[in-house]
């Protein structure tokens, strides 16, 4: 849309119905992902068993899709253009903290390796390089808010590159 209707002086309206479509698609998705994760997680025993019992007519973790959806819907709701910008701040914190559980799972010395095992450096560093990316943001946000230009640096592509 940002591109066609300049360039050409018309809006197709097929275009933003695929666009909404692919929007709507990609949510539907993550949340059959997630309710997925949550089952796994439920039948390891980190969660409430209840998310992990699948329900024998459609085979779907029926009661997590509901935890999923009754957690992401509300926030979704609540995101608007005026707190766009905490929203992304906050997702930027839950990657910073998801980069850093393995740290958190490591093994202990003398235990066999059971899975999927990644050295505490690479764990480290998509912390540092995620929490970097966010006081980053949160500092270009407080100029914003006081109407400064924040600097554009090379490190900010990079750093950007990097977690991208």
């Amino acid at each position: 849309m940002l591109i066609y209707a300049p360039a050409t002086g018309s809006y197709l309206v097929e275009i933003g119905l695929i666009a909404l479509a692919a929007v709507i698609n990609g949510a539907l998705i993550r949340t059959i992902m997630a309710s997925r994760v949550c089952c796994g997680m439920a039948r390891q025993g980190w969660i409430p068993e209840v998310l992990g019992k699948v329900n024998t007519r459609t085979r779907t973790p029926f009661a997590a899709t509901l935890a999923v959806s009754g957690t992401v819907l509300p926030v979704a709701l609540a995101v608007t253009r005026e707190n766009a910008g905490a929203a992304s701040l906050l997702l930027l914190v839950v990657f910073a903290l998801v980069k850093l559980t393995p740290v958190g799972m490591q093994r202990k010395p003398g235990q066999p390796c059971t899975g999927f095992s990644v050295p505490r450096r690479i764990s480290l560093g998509g912390f540092l390089s995620s929490s970097a990316w966010l006081a980053d943001q949160t500092c270009r946000s407080r100029a914003n808010e006081k109407g400064g230009t924040p600097r554009s640096t090379a490190p900010d592509y990079f750093l950007c590159s990097v977690i991208s």
